[in-house]
């Protein structure tokens, strides 16, 4: 008659599993957390936003959307709902968590519209620093997304 060893390799594997997964240097080591929550509100539409203030500096660049998850800032964004931005590498430099560019907000101004997205991301391909990369919604809210790139001016509110 011959046996199956089988249901002893899987129980042996389960345990084992369960061993691995329990020990405190695995479980420390998992971060289920991807890291504190952006400031609300996102969606922070200005239709009656004018000019910046005089002393404020201006940056004109490429404006495109992307599809927005967990950015450089270490929040979980929606970019289908949120307004938010990501803004050069070579402005926001090598850190990503903790940046000083996390949550602050700009205001973005094309053919008339307004609309001020919070930082939450790192433009990866985003050669210029003044370039920036708008969610979904963001990008929307200034002009169909079938434009694909065009040129804006935008500044920092804080």
């Amino acid at each position: 008659m011959k046996t199956s060893s089988f249901p002893t390799f899987s129980f042996l594997a389960l345990l084992c599993t369960t061993t691995v997964l329990s020990s405190p240097s695995y479980r420390d080591s998992v971060r289920r957390d991807p890291g504190p929550h952006p400031p609300f509100p996102f969606k922070t539409l200005n239709r009656t936003a004018g000019p910046p203030p005089e002393d404020t500096e201006l940056h004109t660049g490429d404006i495109t959307w992307f599809n927005v998850s967990l950015g450089a800032c270490g929040w979980m964004n929606d970019g289908y709902a949120q307004d938010v931005v990501a803004l050069s590498y070579k402005l926001m430099g090598n850190q990503s968590w903790g940046n000083p560019y996390c949550g602050r907000t700009i205001t973005v101004s094309y053919k008339g519209k307004y609309i001020q997205p919070m930082v939450v991301d790192k433009c990866a391909d985003c050669e210029d620093p003044d370039n920036i990369d708008l969610s979904v919604q963001a990008f929307s809210e200034l002009a169909d997304l079938g434009v694909g790139r065009d040129k804006a001016t935008w500044w920092f509110n804080n």
